[in-house]
């Protein structure tokens, strides 16, 4: 499920996307159910529909991330 939330985290040597489903913060809850009643970027995340919304507003390569995020059980399994 790619639905949820994605912050850029840029540095000076190389940039970390970071992806939840679900927030939590001492002021705050952000989950899928309640995102619409959120201004984003709310502090510095945003909702995406899928990593390719998500990879193409942050001009990133999204097979680069889709294979960090969302790889298949059986690549799970062998990188154990």
């Amino acid at each position: 499920m790619e639905e949820g939330f994605y912050k850029l985290e840029v540095g000076q040597k190389r940039s970390v996307l970071l992806f939840a489903s679900h927030l939590e913060a001492q002021e705050w809850s952000l989950t899928l159910e309640n995102k619409d009643s959120f201004t984003f970027p709310h502090d510095g995340w945003r909702y995406f529909d899928t990593l390719s919304d998500a990879c193409s507003h942050y001009s990133l390569n999204e097979e680069e991330w889709k294979e960090k995020f969302f790889s298949t059980e059986s690549e799970e399994i062998e990188a154990l």
